[in-house]
């Protein structure tokens, strides 16, 4: 996830800085991005992507898509057979801890938002 966005980012020399006035995008949200506090938006990746030069799958999180699964046509599968099984395990284990971390964001984003819903109605009640 925003690992690979950060790695991909300093490989090519860009500061947050430099990226965010070329995106512009708001410095603190590429910082939000960057550190997972925000869940990545494909229009994100998209824009940051077509900055930086590189492929979405290059900065995105490696999830598998149905279209991913062994015998669908045209498979991108991120997990190759090629490759050995404690190498798609490794890469399988942090996508999972990626999207926990999504996961977890929008938990707490979701909590905050509620909250402050509920604390609204009780001022206006």
């Amino acid at each position: 996830m925003s690992s690979e966005l950060k790695a991909v980012r300093k490989s090519r020399g860009i500061t947050l800085k430099k990226l965010s006035k070329s995106t512009g995008i708001a410095l603190s949200t590429l910082g939000n991005y960057e550190t997972g506090r925000y869940p990545l938006s494909q229009e994100f990746l998209e824009r940051v992507a077509k900055e930086l030069h590189v492929d979405v799958g290059d900065i995105s999180p490696r999830v598998l898509q149905v279209q991913d699964l062994p015998g669908s046509s045209n498979s991108t599968c991120r997990y190759p057979a090629s490759c050995d099984l404690p190498e798609r395990l490794a890469v399988m284990e942090g996508d999972l801890k990626t999207i926990k971390t999504q996961m977890d964001t929008l938990v707490a984003l979701l909590g905050e938002s509620l909250r402050g819903g509920i604390e609204a109605k009780k001022k206006a009640g």
